[in-house]
């Protein structure tokens, strides 16, 4: 069984990157895992009726996906990177880069924070949301897209969802002890990613004297 981490990077603006992941452990190699992450995540933007195409601005793109091939310590040791140039179609404006839907991943026989996982999607158009909340139709294509996406991606032999914990945790298991992650779910709160956000500088200001 083999570590993997998979990312989807883009670009905010022209210029500013973002990524969204997750690990999973597979027995495949990393070249079948590449592809077969790729087609999925081709597939979750450009679907016609719930691709995330349709809730990003164009000033959203993906620019390529990134599969990485990870030891037990979960350090990369090989990467298989395939470029793509996906832009966002929706009209309406991104409110801010520092939002970030996401979908949160966990076990549904097992709790704590070693049992959890998240993907922080890229800032959608500003149309998706109402009273800062996404709307129930855009969290249920989200629903979609995402059951589309997991199931190709379950079609890798061996593959399972995991976190780890770097730590002992407070049950004991040791560093980079696995758990495995069943399931999935989409809030329409949305949450931050102080990243993208730090990476704005103001363009504009206006002063006065004290």
């Amino acid at each position: 069984m083999a570590n993997y981490k998979a990312r989807v990077n883009g670009l905010l603006g022209t210029s500013l990157k973002w990524s969204m992941g997750y690990k999973f452990a597979s027995t495949a190699a990393l070249a079948t895992v590449a592809s077969t992450f790729d087609g999925a995540v081709g597939t979750l933007w450009t679907d016609a009726t719930n691709g995330i195409q349709k809730f990003t601005h164009t000033d959203v793109t993906v620019t390529n996906t990134t599969v990485y091939l990870l030891n037990s310590s979960w350090i990369s040791t090989q990467k298989t990177t395939t470029p793509h140039a996906i832009a966002g179609t929706d009209v309406n404006t991104t409110p801010h880069y520092g939002l970030a839907p996401f979908v949160f991943m966990f076990s549904s026989a097992a709790q704590g924070k070693s049992f959890r996982g998240h993907m922080k999607l890229p800032p959608f158009a500003n149309d998706t949301m109402a009273a800062g909340l996404l709307t129930n139709a855009v969290v249920t294509s989200l629903e979609t897209v995402f059951a589309a996406f997991f199931t190709t991606m379950k079609g890798l032999s061996g593959y399972q969802v995991v976190s780890y914990n770097r730590r002992t945790n407070k049950v004991g298991d040791v560093p980079f002890t696995q758990h495995v992650l069943t399931s999935f779910t989409i809030p329409n709160l949305v949450g931050t990613q102080e990243q993208r956000y730090d990476k704005q500088l103001a363009t504009f200001s206006a002063s006065g004297s004290l």
